[in-house]
């Protein structure tokens, strides 16, 4: 009876284990995004994403001396936008504006983690806040 225990309670260990590993692995940004570096890029908005498990905005812009093309800019979940002031409304598709962030690590990828957004009035929101 006892080793039937301690067997149960190493499988429940290992599952645990495993669960917190595949966590981990998922949201391993710096895996991706080069947390090192910061870019700039300034367009306009072509689409707005506020959904699980990550929202995005879509860009066609270019940053300062950098090639033009389309840029996704990556943010947390919606409901954890939702949480921070976030709606469907807060950035338009049409906007012009300048999103700064983490640059993707691939060679060529146009895309980013958003540390801020400055909007067309001079107004700057986070991720984790809108005034």
């Amino acid at each position: 009876m006892e080793m039937r225990f301690h067997i149960w309670i190493s499988a429940i260990t290992a599952g645990v284990m495993l669960l917190t590993v595949s966590v981990q692995a998922h949201h391993s940004i710096p895996a991706f995004y080069d947390e090192g570096k910061t870019i700039s890029v300034t367009g306009v908005v072509k689409q707005v994403k506020i959904m699980n498990p990550h929202s995005s905005i879509v860009l066609e812009g270019a940053p300062a001396n950098g090639p033009r093309g389309t840029w996704l800019a990556v943010m947390s979940s919606g409901s954890a936008l939702a949480k921070n002031g976030w709606t469907n409304d807060t950035i338009k598709a049409g906007t012009t504006v300048t999103i700064e962030g983490n640059p993707a690590r691939a060679a060529g990828a146009k895309g980013m983690i958003v540390k801020s957004i400055t909007m067309p009035d001079g107004r700057t929101i986070k991720p984790g806040q809108v005034d």
